[in-house]
């Protein structure tokens, strides 16, 4: 994608769409749940459909102006899934300690889940996942530093609703106390990431990592527009850092005139105008609890499997052939012997469903229905169009069974719908090495770790780690016939 450098009017932006989000819970029976579907977001709520429909339009502000700004008319590809409560005490009664929301990067894509009601908190958790998101579709490499420098620096976007304009560059109060009293790490040490920082070294992390970014995109907007423009081609984030900003000795002088500055100037951008083309949907029941699920799954701080799972047999009771509730049944509970019988009931009453066909595959025994997993594995890829995850399991699914030229095409395939997905990322790096040896996997699985963030678990971006170190250690180990 060609990157436009107009840094600031990007940024700006993106607050847009969040400042005024709201969302609804799936917790009570009796309220009636609608999906509202514009281009780039589905909102799942059981608030008025009409609330919902003005989110998903004020979400499609911020996606045009970014997608304008950062790449002239192009659009920026991909779907967010927002998750819309109806106020502050469903949102945490569905999920303790969530104040103000969360997002989370899950099977199915990215997912933010919020409350209707406005507050600070909430509009600054809105800003900062859509920051993580879009800053992940737009930059192929992306420190980690950089991803949460540019989400916290867009919590503070406003947007002026008389003259339409977004503001960016207000202070984050805190993060600015706290470089003023601790100081701030160097870029150098920005760029080592502990696996498993405490909450307090993570927290100055974070707040060394706004300076910078708050730094360069108010008083070196060229260069650092230069630069994102080489990370979204992929390029190196490093080497390209050493080359557009040359003497570091300057521009920490310049960092440290920054953090001592009384007032740093906010800057304005007007926004453009946005498709308002929508479509409104009933949800049913069954499909609540796998929402339901869904959001429990990926609660940070808490593991919630038992509660998902029973929201996930309540749909099934409701609706024993529902794709996505008996796909999340065999997610959870592997090894099970109801789950082959449902996997063969859904693809007969649901034939022209990839992930029907996907589920069956993964469930046969290859040793004893060899003919009838190919099968199955053959229908999911020829009915699959742009499900990314389900394109992923299908690749891996040939991973699986040594069908690299099925698997490899598929898994490329689901990276070019999305070149930023971390599941495509790394079925294609496994792929790879079997293929066409470790070159090519551990930059694809190098590409992983650059895309790991604030919207990333400890418990997965160190799985991820592992990945990597067990690559490259298989690869040190592999040596050259004489």
């Amino acid at each position: 994608m060609a990157l436009r450098v107009l840094w600031v009017g990007w940024m700006l932006t993106m607050m847009s769409g969040c400042a005024s989000t709201r969302a609804v819970s799936p917790r009570e029976q009796d309220a009636a749940w609608t999906e509202v579907r514009s281009r780039h977001f589905r909102v799942l709520t059981n608030v008025e459909a009409q609330t919902a429909t003005r989110a998903a339009l004020e979400l499609e502000t911020l996606r045009g102006a970014v997608s304008r700004l950062w790449g002239g008319e192009e659009d920026i590809p991909g779907s967010m899934d927002v998750v819309l409560l109806r106020d502050a005490a469903e949102l945490e009664a569905l999920v303790p300690g969530t104040s103000g929301g969360f997002s989370a990067m899950s099977a199915e894509g990215a997912l933010l889940v919020i409350a209707q009601e406005d507050s600070v908190q909430g509009a600054r958790a809105r800003a900062r996942a859509l920051g993580y998101e879009l800053s992940r579709r737009v930059l192929l490499s992306r420190p980690r530093w950089l991803a949460e420098g540019l989400s916290r620096y867009l919590e503070t976007v406003s947007v002026e609703r008389g003259t339409r304009e977004a503001v960016l560059g207000r202070e984050d109060i805190p993060s600015l106390a706290l470089v003023r009293e601790k100081g701030w790490l160097d870029i150098d040490a920005l760029w080592e990431q502990a696996l498993k920082p405490s909450p307090e070294q993570q927290q100055w992390r974070d707040a060394s990592a706004w300076l910078w970014v708050h730094f360069l995109a108010q008083e070196q907007p060229a260069r650092f527009g230069k630069w994102l423009a080489l990370l979204a081609r992929g390029e190196d984030s490093r080497a390209t850092w050493d080359a557009t900003f040359g003497d570091l000795d300057a521009l920490r002088k310049g960092v440290r005139q920054h953090a001592s500055r009384e007032q740093h100037a906010a800057r304005a951008s007007p926004l453009p105008s946005i498709p308002e083309e929508v479509t409104v949907h009933p949800l049913d029941s069954a499909d609540v609890h796998v929402l339901r699920a869904r959001v429990l799954l990926h609660a940070p701080g808490r593991d919630a499997r038992e509660e998902a799972l029973a929201e996930v047999q309540r749909a099934l009771d409701e609706a024993p052939t529902h794709v996505d509730a008996a796909t999340l049944a065999a997610r959870l509970s592997a090894g099970l012997p109801e789950h082959l019988p449902r996997a063969h009931a859904l693809v007969r009453d649901h034939p022209e469903n990839a992930r029907a066909w996907m589920l069956l595959a993964e469930l046969l025994d290859p040793s004893l229905e060899r003919g009838a997993q190919a099968e199955a594995q053959n229908r999911a890829a020829s009915l699959v169009r742009d499900d990314v995850s389900t394109l992923v399991r299908v690749a891996n699914s040939f991973d699986a069974t040594h069908q690299l030229e099925e698997g490899l095409p598929t898994a490329r395939r689901a990276l070019s719908l999305d070149p930023r997905s971390i599941a495509a990322l790394t079925s294609l790096s496994s792929l790879s090495l079997r293929f066409s040896g470790c070159s090519e996997a551990k930059r694809l699985q190098y590409l992983v770790r650059d895309l790991l963030d604030g919207s990333t678990t400890a418990d997965f971006r160190e799985a991820m780690e592992q990945r990597l170190h067990a690559l490259e250690r298989d690869c040190n180990d592999i040596r050259p016939q004489r």
